[in-house]
């Protein structure tokens, strides 16, 4: 479920890492993931939705000033990603496309196409790492995760079960899922500042849970980095996709 800076407001709509101390109890994290699955439609539909489109539209935050947006993504879990995003600034729509492919991407925005490297790639594929993680299946499928049950807080006013997620050679995320429904409603971990390349801290608050073919995912994000907001987003269609063409992430000659 986004950022970007030319060569970093893609970077900017990231999520981030909180340090809350957590709870060592392995068996009660993964009791949370295996709810948290049911509650969004089973291991089924979100299997089914490891590849897919969504396209939203909201506001993004760059220096004081509301700019409008629009985003759409396609992707291809665990490691190929497109995301075209839009927005407007002083009248002027400013268009951005960032890529990923495997250990490789790209970018693209006012008549440029660069290559993503170093630290930029890096957390271009730390943003998509977490992408993954969202998805819950993986957590429970797959090797190399290492979950570990958080406090209980409260997310707009409301209690909170959490869990963080370790790996080796990525960074720690924290998912919180609303108490009594278990639909997640804040995901926390550490990212990159795009404007001063240092490491930051981000949240995205969810909310607005909808239906998407028997899936569901909520619509409404509000992306918070350093304690500030950074955009709100509004989900307007998600589907699911059975294969996407490789011209999908080709970067232009």
């Amino acid at each position: 479920m986004g950022r970007y800076r030319l060569l970093g407001i893609g970077l900017a709509l990231v999520i981030g890492c909180t340090g809350q101390s957590d709870v060592s109890d392995t068996e009660g994290a993964k009791d949370i993931i295996k709810k948290a699955i049911k509650a969004q439609g089973g291991e089924d539909k979100l299997t089914q939705f490891r590849a897919g489109r969504w396209k939203g539209h909201g506001t993004l935050i760059l220096k004081g000033q509301r700019l409008p947006l629009t985003l759409e993504s396609v992707y291809q879990l665990p490691d190929k990603y497109k995301t075209t995003m839009q927005f407007e600034v002083q009248g002027n729509k400013i268009g951005v496309i960032q890529v990923l492919e495997g250990d490789k991407g790209w970018m693209s925005g006012q008549g440029r196409t660069l290559a993503l490297e170093g630290d930029l790639l890096k957390a271009f594929k730390e943003e998509f790492y977490s992408v993954n993680v969202e998805m819950l299946v993986p957590l429970l499928r797959e090797k190399g995760y290492t979950l570990s049950k958080l406090e209980e807080i409260k997310v707009d006013g409301k209690p909170a079960v959490g869990v963080k997620v370790a790996a080796k050679d990525h960074k720690d995320i924290e998912l919180y899922f609303d108490k009594d429904s278990v639909l997640p409603v804040r995901t926390v971990r550490s990212t990159l500042d795009a404007e001063t390349m240092q490491e930051a801290t981000a949240e995205v608050i969810y909310s607005g849970i909808k239906e998407f073919d028997g899936l569901k995912w909520p619509t409404k994000m509000v992306v918070n980095q350093d304690g500030k907001k950074l955009m709100e987003v509004e989900i307007t269609e998600f589907k699911k996709l059975d294969k996407i063409q490789p011209s999908e992430f080709a970067r232009p000659k």
